[in-house]
């Protein structure tokens, strides 16, 4: 596993979009030498930079937040979408409908340099993502992973969701097929 060290993590402000032209540069830049695709990251997503221990960023990864956590909601919020509620479990989400429904934080993009893959970096930037959306809500996380990805999601415990998604316009090869796939918080037995 490569060495790794978190550098960064810069939110997109909301509406005034506050996100320095070198973060957004070095974001484009890790999702095209990634994907094929220069993507950046959504108004008011959380932005994830990974670096090994030279600092050069070699992943880079966003998330849209959903939720606070429970003892923050009011109790409207909460009777809102009972597929996510305190006994909601990710392998009863097996349809699109209740996947699409569901609240969740969303995982909108994680990519790592090609000369960085399969070195642990991306899993250990997932886990700082996942205990960085954990700490914040109590919401599953879900996402639409492409072909290549799903055996890394897979294995981070994350599950398919209905069947694979077909665009009609992708950015990238990459991006011609996407499976949706989820991932509840595990709960600490008392």
């Amino acid at each position: 596993m490569g060495r790794f060290r978190l550098l960064a993590v810069k939110e997109v402000q909301p509406k005034t979009f506050s996100f320095s032209s070198d973060a957004r540069r070095t974001f484009r830049q890790v999702s095209r030498n990634a994907s094929g695709a220069s993507l950046e990251p959504l108004e008011g997503e959380v932005v994830f930079f990974g670096c090994d221990v030279e600092g050069t960023v070699v992943s880079v990864a966003s998330l849209l937040l959903d939720h606070p956590k429970p003892e923050m909601w009011d109790e409207d919020e909460q009777s809102v979408n009972d597929i996510c509620s305190e006994d909601w479990d990710a392998e009863t989400c097996t349809t699109v409908a209740e996947w699409d429904c569901c609240s969740a934080n969303k995982l909108s993009f994680l990519f790592v340099l090609p000369r960085h893959q399969r070195r642990g970096y991306g899993r250990q930037l997932m886990d700082f993502v996942e205990s960085y959306a954990w700490a914040r809500s109590d919401r599953p996380i879900k996402l639409e992973s492409s072909r290549r990805g799903l055996d890394f999601f897979t294995q981070l415990g994350y599950i398919p969701v209905g069947d694979p998604i077909h665009c009609a316009h992708p950015s990238s090869s990459l991006f011609k097929t996407l499976q949706r796939m989820i991932k509840m918080r595990k709960r600490r037995l008392n």
